[in-house]
């Protein structure tokens, strides 16, 4: 498992077509920036993003430090979410590390309650103001 905004995970791909699976609980509306960091032995990372429903809904070769991936995603919905980490080429080898951060969440939705007067507030009003 990797935690958000936990230690970094230490991973290999030590063989042909190697990948490395991780899971991560996200919560829907939470921010989060998964990449990889530290790379070492001709390591060129390339992360793929999973939702909790299967989908595959981001790539990244080297949006991160040098030959490091980055992924900036907010969660659509709660669950267990996966990222694979491959080595750009099909034979390559090298090591790694592998982190994800919160970023922040989305401001909460909030809606005025029906109003007995026909649509017009009759009373004191309430400003909710959001500071990520």
């Amino acid at each position: 498992w990797l935690l958000p905004d936990g230690a970094p995970v230490a991973g290999t791909i030590d063989r042909d077509s190697d990948r490395d699976w991780f899971r991560v609980r996200v919560e829907a509306g939470t921010a989060y920036r998964f990449q990889t960091q530290t790379l070492a032995g001709g390591m060129d990372s390339v992360i793929s993003l999973f939702a909790p429903d299967g989908r595959r809904i981001a790539v990244d070769d080297d949006s991160g430090e040098g030959l490091a991936s980055r992924i900036d995603w907010t969660a659509s919905a709660s669950g267990t979410s996966y990222l694979v980490v491959l080595h750009y080429s099909r034979r390559g080898r090298g090591s790694y590390e592998v982190a994800v951060q919160i970023q922040g969440s989305s401001p909460p939705i909030v809606s005025p309650p029906p109003s007995p007067s026909g649509g017009r507030l009759t009373g004191p009003a309430i400003c909710i103001h959001w500071v990520p």
